[in-house]
């Protein structure tokens, strides 16, 4: 995808982690195949995006809400999608609102390649990839060829857990500041 329509759907994606946030909720297991396409102009009665549609953050099976029994004390069973998964939900099973924007990374990362993130790795060994992915030292390879702007957002969402952006903050992040506002 071109950057300008990365922009986009980044945009609206973050809106609605920013929404689930808001609710107490961590989805656990965000990634491309949990986006779907909705008609915004036939919802909201006016078209958001250049296609009419709007990417939906959909499948919450694995959600938690932060404040439930199930949830504890955000340590546990490490929930989601491997090349999608926090390092400190390997390491720890340590769960908070931060998984879900390493996940979020992930996916617009590969929204700008085409490909998984960890793939220049060539890993098909599980146990092999579940170690790179745990080490919080290892990052999934940021193209030379993104923007200034897209490479400091994508860091942002790739930090370790007590430096990365929450939803709040990543929605003003200059990466996403020609779309905001933006009317198609």
């Amino acid at each position: 995808m071109v950057e300008s329509d990365v922009q986009l759907f980044a945009l609206h994606i973050l809106k609605g982690i920013n929404y689930v946030h808001s609710k107490k909720i961590i989805h656990c297991d965000i990634k491309p195949a949990k986006l779907k396409p909705v008609n915004s102009s036939s919802i909201l009665g006016r078209c958001l995006m250049p296609n009419g549609f709007e990417p939906k953050l959909a499948d919450f099976g694995l959600a938690l809400r932060k404040t439930s029994d199930e949830y504890g004390d955000g340590c546990g069973i490490a929930r989601g999608t491997l090349l999608y998964m926090a390092p400190e939900l390997l390491c720890s099973g340590n769960l908070d609102y931060c998984a879900d924007i390493w996940s979020y990374g992930c996916t617009i990362l590969e929204m700008f390649t085409g490909k998984k993130p960890w793939s220049e790795l060539g890993l098909t060994d599980r146990k092999e990839l579940k170690d790179v992915i745990g080490n919080s030292s290892v990052l999934p390879e940021l193209p030379m060829w993104l923007s200034d702007s897209a490479r400091d957002f994508l860091g942002k969402c790739l930090k370790d857990p007590q430096k990365r952006y929450d939803s709040m903050y990543l929605l003003e992040h200059k990466f996403l500041a020609s779309v905001i506002g933006h009317s198609y």
